[in-house]
């Protein structure tokens, strides 16, 4: 009896011991809160920090260069034509231009992050052998741009180092000397923020202070509106710990496509493209009911929603008072704008099957081609002027377009439109408008007019594709 007490009182003492002092569980600390005061920060140029590294020369791509200015320096994963970068053996001066930029995070032409070593858009000081002593880098990674490194203004702006009328609206980071500081984090990692396009569509960037190269000659002053936190559009101005989303408002001008941010493109429509989506432009819905009703329409994606005109809710769509004379009123009986409803969507090309039957033009005769074949596809005056009205100011001049017609099985499978009561007759296409400097040879597309029966609802778009491997975009 007494063994068994001693030997019991033994297991109650081991087991009180390992369960006041067993090891524990330590919870993972939360990772700290991205704070940032505000976005887009200006600098005083007379309190500014600078810093000392070899400006970057590059005059022109191919075998132009200049090698009185530096040794050209080549990057083979972009498989560029010329030297990306071309710096002087002696030291410049940068300075802080503006701190807490938001940076789009991925290089849409080569589906690839802005920010690392395969980047067509940037290089790191270290890849560049470039010294950077004096830099506290353990807040810090710093980018020098290359000579593909550029975002779009939406106007004719000049550039030192490229040319070609498909890049007359986009501006060069080397043109003005830039280098990039991203913040990173202690451990090493960049920081990162959530935020949108003024169009509502969700995306993600790092931070970056922004220097510039004062000393070399032919820097000209920064843009007014290369680096902004909020447009015309209605964007909702940065602040707290993330980039904000911004609220939607009706444009006055729906085809210009702002960005909310710092967007990285490639192409004449840089300025239009995020993370490899293209913009399916202008898709504007007529509703002919037989008698005054209320329709609701709703937009089904193989994509997202990047504008629309009126505001569209993402849970119940489009409400609206539609009139046999397509007259359109919102709920509250305020008049929509042109009578149609408006939308652009973002679609991945790989969901996008170009036409191959169509028309090739030259751009001077794109009006006669659309007098002839707008109302063969079923548009009447008025949808026929709306659209001629967008896409001749729209295009930009090319010595020959071939026109292709994206047909309604297609419209309906990249975006299918959710009507209530239904349409008995619907008529849906697309125009896919491709750049060409001569001319060749396609077959016509066989068309048959639609009758116009009872409830009929009418929706067109387009597309164009200015340069060989560049997404499917608005125009400039």
């Amino acid at each position: 009896m007494g063994y068994a007490a001693v030997s019991m009182g033994l297991f109650i003492f081991i087991l009180a011991y390992f369960t006041f002092n067993a090891p524990k569980t330590v919870p993972k600390p939360e990772e700290p809160e991205v704070q940032i005061s505000e976005f887009c920060e200006k600098v005083d140029p007379a309190t500014a920090p600078t810093f000392k590294a070899p400006a970057d020369n590059a005059t022109k791509t191919g075998s132009e260069d200049d090698l009185s200015l530096g040794d050209p320096i080549f990057n083979p994963d972009c498989k560029a034509d010329g030297p990306n970068h071309q710096f002087s053996r002696e030291l410049t001066t940068y300075r802080l231009l503006m701190k807490n930029v938001p940076l789009t995070k991925t290089e849409e032409k080569h589906h690839s992050e802005n920010f690392v070593g395969e980047s067509c858009h940037f290089d790191t000081a270290d890849e560049l052998g470039i010294d950077i002593s004096g830099i506290d880098t353990s807040e810090f990674k710093v980018f020098f741009p290359q000579i593909s490194g550029e975002i779009s203004l939406g106007r004719v702006h000049p550039s030192r180092t490229r040319g070609g009328e498909g890049e007359k609206t986009l501006m060069y980071f080397i043109d003005y000397g830039l280098v990039f500081f991203i913040h990173t984090k202690p451990d090493g990692t960049m920081t990162e923020v959530k935020g949108g396009t003024t169009q509502g569509a969700s995306e993600n960037f790092v931070l970056a202070d922004i220097y510039q190269d004062i000393e070399s000659p032919g820097r000209d002053g920064m843009p007014e509106e290369a680096f902004t936190c909020n447009t015309a559009k209605g964007a909702q101005i940065a602040s707290g710990k993330q980039v904000l989303l911004p609220e939607q408002n009706i444009s006055t001008d729906s085809g210009q496509l702002q960005l909310q941010y710092f967007v990285f493109g490639t192409g004449a429509s840089s300025g239009q493209v995020v993370n490899g989506w293209g913009i399916h432009c202008k898709p504007a819905v007529y509703l002919y009911p037989p008698k005054k009703q209320l329709v609701n329409v709703r937009v089904n994606l193989k994509g997202e929603l990047s504008y629309t005109d009126p505001p569209y809710d993402p849970l119940s769509g489009w409400t609206v008072n539609a009139f046999p004379s397509g007259q359109l009123l919102n709920i509250d009986n305020q008049q929509i704008s042109n009578n149609y409803l408006y939308y652009e969507s973002k679609l991945f090309d790989s969901e996008i099957k170009k036409p191959t039957k169509g028309w090739v033009v030259k751009f001077e005769d794109l009006e006669q081609l659309f007098n002839q074949t707008l109302p063969k596809l079923g548009l009447n005056q008025k949808e026929k002027q709306d659209f001629m009205d967008y896409w001749l100011k729209k295009l930009p001049k090319s010595p020959y377009y071939f026109v292709g017609l994206v047909d309604k099985s297609q419209r309906d499978y990249l975006e299918t439109l959710e009507v209530t009561p239904n349409p008995e007759t619907s008529i849906r296409f697309s125009l896919y408008f491709e750049a060409l400097n001569e001319p060749k040879t396609v077959e016509e597309p066989k068309i048959t007019t639609p009758d116009r029966k009872g409830f009929t609802l009418v929706d067109w778009g387009g597309m164009v594709k200015l340069h060989p491997g560049t997404p499917f975009t608005c125009s400039q």
